[in-house]
């Protein structure tokens, strides 16, 4: 027979005994093994010592697994099944926060193993949902890129989608789905020079960056040398290249921790209640999830706790309307 459990990529081996009373069998048997993609193989079997039968493989597929083996005159020898578990999903290198941390705040034991690749699945997940919520860049940090936006003519360029938090500038191209002859690179602001932009918000955000670039030059050029429109009002979009450095933080340790807890929260709430109940009855007691508020904004992650986006809501990126 097989053992219980194997991971993906090891190697199965199922054991079958052929005896007539008592006696062992040199029949040779036919084994059969479904994949729970509903494939089928057929390993070979081989006899040591007479009467013992032996089918190895290898586990390529993560589900419920079934056998069967037959002597070629049909008389069964063996059935059963096993299970087959996927590797544990890598923890993206961006993720808010890690197993370590997850096992500790969910199964209350750091050196639980066991739920590693529920978890990790959920780590993965509810970061990326926090990063849609907040529309930060919580990590990794990326110096010296090139990044590009489409810029509407509103005077603000948001650099918020793609999520992007922008700690130094290097320097500002419009224009640059454009051909080169036609792109215009803007004049930086300094101690002496107003330039063509600034940094948004004043200040920068209280994690050191910065959320959208402010045109303000946005009255009194309406169109560039080339004939274009300028990057004040117009009625075509363009893209805008901006070089410099991007993200919040290198490290986990350097993202805020209630950020980090808002993402072990979400994971617990999954963990706990993965049917997303808003209402439970145990025994004697009804449990109902306080609803959340309107958000007053397009997207509201209902993916998301009330309580985690109640520690995120400070961090939110938020879009200004110009008029």
């Amino acid at each position: 027979m097989a053992d219980n459990k194997y991971k993906v990529g090891q190697g199965v081996t199922l054991e079958f005994d052929l005896t007539v009373n008592g006696a062992p069998q040199t029949d040779t048997i036919d084994v059969v093994v479904t994949k729970p993609d509903g494939s089928v193989i057929n390993p070979t079997a081989t006899q040591s010592p007479t009467g013992t039968f032996k089918a190895t493989f290898t586990a390529d597929q993560a589900g419920l697994w079934f056998y069967s083996a037959d002597t070629n005159t049909n008389i069964a020898v063996g059935a059963g099944s096993f299970v087959v578990e996927a590797l544990i999903p890598t923890v993206r290198s961006d993720a808010l926060t890690d197993l370590l941390s997850a096992r500790e705040f969910v199964l209350q034991d750091s050196t639980d193993s066991s739920q590693d690749p529920r978890l990790a699945r959920l780590i993965n997940a509810y970061s990326r949902s926090i990063y849609k919520f907040t529309r930060r860049e919580w990590r990794p940090q990326t110096n010296a890129a090139t990044r590009s936006f489409t810029y509407d003519g509103s005077g603000v360029l948001e650099l918020a989608n793609p999520d992007s938090d922008l700690r130094a500038v290097t320097a500002v191209v419009l224009y640059t789905d454009l051909p080169t002859g036609s792109r215009q690179t803007l004049t930086p602001p300094s101690g002496s020079v107003q330039g063509d932009w600034r940094l948004g918000p004043i200040g920068g955000t209280p994690e050191g960056t910065y959320l959208r670039l402010e045109f303000t030059s946005l009255l009194n050029r309406p169109f560039n040398t080339a004939g274009f429109p300028g990057y004040g009002p117009c009625e075509l979009d363009y893209k805008v290249d901006v070089t410099g450095n991007w993200g919040i933080a290198s490290t986990l340790a350097g993202v805020p921790d209630d950020v980090q807890l808002a993402c072990l929260v979400a994971i617990a709430d999954a963990y706990r209640n993965p049917e997303g109940f808003a209402s439970r009855v145990i025994g004697p007691l009804q449990l109902t999830e306080e609803a959340a508020a309107p958000a007053g904004e397009s997207f509201s992650a209902r993916n998301l706790p009330v309580e985690a986006q109640e520690l995120l809501e400070p961090y939110r990126a938020r879009t200004i309307q110009m008029i």
